[in-house]
């Protein structure tokens, strides 16, 4: 619920509670969820905490539940089919969205990944977003915020989630494995011999990538100190 993300997502958390608070949400947010693995998890969160005010997992109800499988009648989640979201979509959404809520003050839509709206779907939603009804709001996530139309942009609540992502080093699943490779090496047998092999270099490597997105200034110090702890080619190898 939304209470896990308050310390992962502090300023973006305060900003919706306020809002929330006051009686003062925007028609439209873009979220930039730079890179955040969690972002439409939050955004669930988020919505519930609109729809049914509830923060804290022990407040989950069956508007909730139905919240997170998709079946809340009042939210409308938008994906990309193939490589675009296409104008049909969005005409789909507005059509939907005529009739007033039933179950809530509030009807909200999430369009995942909106940089691809193409030429004809991005002009059907400017439509909407010019001619905001007050019981609809719109959430946006992108990973590309320069690949978002400026008229899209200029009519949204801007919202940056913070980048890095929490990692359990305790919990090296084959599943985490897949998620991390893109780290290491695109070879998924390389790099489950080389955490078997050295779990405490593999978490050395990555507080090294963090540190790198961090402070790259301290790059050359810190691989220097990773590398002495190696003392085996094949494992250099998969390190760069």
């Amino acid at each position: 619920m939304f209470d896990e993300y308050i310390n992962k997502q502090n300023i973006a958390c305060k900003i919706f509670e306020n809002a929330i608070n006051n009686n003062a949400l925007s028609h439209a947010y873009l979220i930039e969820s730079n890179n955040y693995n969690q972002t439409f998890n939050y955004i669930l969160s988020v919505v519930k905490y609109i729809i049914c005010g509830h923060k804290k997992s022990e407040e989950k109800c069956n508007i909730c539940e139905k919240i997170e499988n998709g079946s809340f009648e009042e939210l409308k989640i938008i994906e990309p089919e193939g490589l675009w979201i296409k104008k049909e979509q969005i005409e789909e959404l507005q059509n939907e969205f005529l009739k007033k809520p039933i179950y809530s003050n509030k009807k909200i839509y999430i369009i995942n990944e909106v940089e691809k709206l193409n030429t004809f779907s991005s002009a059907s939603l400017l439509k909407f977003l010019e001619e905001p009804e007050e019981n609809i709001i719109a959430i946006l996530i992108t990973n590309n915020i320069y690949s978002v139309l400026d008229t899209i942009t200029s009519r949204c609540q801007l919202i940056k989630l913070n980048r890095y992502n929490e990692i359990d080093y305790s919990k090296h699943d084959n599943k985490t494995i897949v998620k991390l490779s893109y780290l290491i090496d695109k070879d998924i047998k390389n790099i489950d011999l080389f955490i078997k092999d050295n779990e405490s270099l593999f978490k050395d490597f990555i507080n090294f990538y963090i540190e790198y997105e961090k402070n790259k200034k301290s790059i050359i110090y810190n691989i220097n100190k990773i590398i002495d702890k190696i003392n085996n080619k094949d494992k250099l190898s998969i390190f760069f």
